[in-house]
């Protein structure tokens, strides 16, 4: 009858019984084991592979931003095309207030300098640049 009353009370009893016949476990003393043996080899090879890929990414964005001063590798390995060369060159741009910039810009042998605004932008001036010199390259 105490069967049918609490039937889950058997494997309760089980279950504990076999807990407490369980022998703890031992731990242990900290700090006795060796200590690790650290690859230095497989760390500098890592910081040479990490530093590699670097100067190749900043080399890659250099060439195909259109900044580069020649081809850095072989036209099989390369996947984009060079960037053309940029027309419009943004020399300086000063804020003048929160809302409003004045820029200085170089576009097909003009410079323009613009005063832009929020919903508005005004040509302040335009002047046509002077061919340069042989001499006025070598001197800077």
């Amino acid at each position: 009858m105490a069967r049918a009353l609490y039937p889950g009370m058997l494997s309760a009893v089980i279950t504990f019984g076999i807990g407490m016949s369980a022998s703890p476990a031992l731990a242990g003393g900290l700090a006795t084991g060796a200590s690790p043996s650290i690859p230095w080899w497989r760390i500098a090879c890592a910081l040479l592979f990490c530093l590699a890929l670097a100067a190749t990414a900043i080399l890659a964005l250099r060439h195909y931003q259109g900044r580069s001063s020649g081809r850095f590798l072989p036209r099989r390995w390369t996947v984009l095309k060079p960037a053309p060369h940029r027309a419009i060159t943004v020399i300086e741009t000063r804020r003048l207030s929160q809302h409003g910039d004045v820029c200085l810009l170089h576009c097909a042998g003009h410079a323009y300098l613009l005063a832009i605004g929020p919903a508005h932008t005004l040509l302040l001036d335009r002047q046509v640049l002077p061919a340069p010199s042989a001499g006025a390259r070598d001197s800077l």
